[in-house]
């Protein structure tokens, strides 16, 4: 008799970081969704990455930014996405961002990742 295998689902290539940039760059800028947060939250719905937040910076002008994680099993990038008033979307990574809200990313995601476990 032989031994059954196990079935192994193969995860899709995830695209260069350069490559997901550009995806979610252009899904946020498409305006899928009617608020900042929307669009962010629908452009990595079908991508290789996680929304962790949005935060509404109230300056003049004001600044829309969200954090994103990619979701590679080996290695996580951080990416920032903004908006300032009247501006076109941008993303950046988080490493090499002038906000100083960056530097928070990491340790957010680790806080995020180990909070439903704090639960149960």
């Amino acid at each position: 008799m032989k031994k059954a295998k196990h079935a192994r689902v193969k995860s899709a290539p995830i695209p260069a970081a350069q490559d997901l940039s550009a995806a979610i760059l252009g899904a946020v800028a498409a305006g899928d969704g009617e608020t900042f947060e929307d669009r962010v939250r629908s452009a990595v719905d079908d991508l290789p990455a996680h929304f962790l937040f949005h935060m509404r910076i109230d300056l003049e002008p004001a600044m829309d930014v969200a954090a994103i994680v990619t979701a590679d099993s080996e290695t996580a990038d951080f990416l920032i996405v903004r908006q300032t008033e009247g501006e076109d979307v941008s993303i950046e990574p988080a490493a090499s961002s002038d906000l100083p809200i960056a530097a928070l990313i990491p340790a957010y995601a680790g806080l995020a990742a180990t909070l439903p476990s704090a639960f149960n």
